[in-house]
């Protein structure tokens, strides 16, 4: 299967594709990753509660601190542009949003990286979720946009814009190094597992 991906992004860089082959490549490396390290988003913020095992929210705290700082590497440096990934749902839309992805996280058994490397193994009960989560997302989406009501869920904010770039980015690692300490708390003295 490897050598079939390899041999897809070769016949996309032969057809003047280059940039997508690439993009291909990065996706196997990255589902590999993803499945090989069982990396899951609700285990991650299930497991420190269930069990006081915090090894998978160690994980998602170091890829969050990478991300942020690549990210803001990309926007500093003005190779992507600033209002890119700003999306305008700050406040009322994230917060209604993030609880009905993770009231669907939890009855689907995974989040979206979850999901993928399942469906990847084929497992057909994540089949069907991929599929609902990917319908109802374009559906919502397109349904808030053509109401305009996505300009009347939040206002988007750039972190950057209001404290700087410095302070944002200190600021937001500086926040996952606490989730981080309480994990290893946890961990240790076992006080926020519900028995």
């Amino acid at each position: 299967m490897i050598l079939f991906c390899v041999a897809t992004a070769l016949l996309y860089d032969r057809l003047g594709y280059s940039e997508r082959g690439g993009l291909f490549l990065f996706g196997l490396v990255l589902g590999i990753i993803n499945q090989r390290s069982r990396i899951c988003v609700v285990r991650a913020f299930r497991e420190p509660f269930m069990t006081g095992d915090g090894e998978h929210t160690k994980g998602v705290i170091l890829a969050l601190m990478v991300g942020i700082t690549g990210f803001a590497i990309l926007k500093w440096t003005e190779l992507k542009p600033m209002e890119d990934f700003v999306r305008a749902s700050f406040w009322a839309g994230s917060l209604v949003g993030g609880m009905i992805f993770g009231v669907g996280m939890v009855l689907a058994g995974g989040c979206g990286a979850g999901t993928l490397w399942r469906v990847g193994e084929g497992q057909v009960k994540l089949w069907v979720a991929l599929f609902g989560f990917s319908l109802s997302g374009a559906i919502s989406w397109r349904f808030l946009e053509s109401n305009g009501w996505l300009a009347r869920l939040g206002k988007g904010v750039f972190l950057p814009d209001l404290v700087g770039w410095k302070l944002a980015w200190v600021g937001l690692l500086a926040v996952l190094a606490l989730w981080y300490l309480g994990v290893v708390w946890n961990e240790l003295k076992v006080r926020l597992v519900v028995s």
